[in-house]
């Protein structure tokens, strides 16, 4: 079975932890994440707002080509995925390859390494969807 994983929660809640940590527990797993379009060749992590579609583009293009390379049998997505339709291209990608969808909500608070103002992580606590109320790990 491959499956695919949708780690969500807010900034410093242990996604990113817990998305290598299923990557490593399988082989052909790979783990990834939208922040990881901000690090540059010399690594380091320099956020832009304005790119934000264009990170989360660029990281549902590798979730899929991921997806499609034989011998890969779980990815794991690790991002906010704050409300329902952050998750939906993914979770349509997978319907759409035969991949089972789980996701996983981290509620930790490890502090954020990016630096995430407390008023942005706020606006992302006020317009939390609970994953129950949408996805189902029966597919």
């Amino acid at each position: 079975m491959k499956r695919l994983y949708l780690v969500r929660g807010l900034s410093g809640s242990g996604k990113s932890t817990v998305a290598r940590a299923l990557a490593v527990s399988v082989r052909g797993g790979e783990a990834i994440e939208a922040d990881e379009f901000f690090v540059g060749e010399d690594g380091i992590y320099v956020f832009d707002g304005s790119r934000l579609p264009e990170a989360h583009q660029d990281c549902l293009s590798r979730a899929q080509d991921l997806m499609e390379m034989p011998g890969i049998k779980l990815v794991a997505v690790a991002n906010t995925f704050s409300q329902r339709w952050e998750m939906e291209p993914y979770i349509h990608l997978a319907d759409k390859l035969g991949w089972t969808v789980t996701a996983i909500e981290c509620t930790g608070d490890h502090g954020n390494v990016h630096d995430v103002p407390e008023n942005a992580i706020q606006r992302m606590r006020d317009r939390w969807e609970s994953v129950q109320s949408f996805v189902s790990d029966d597919r």
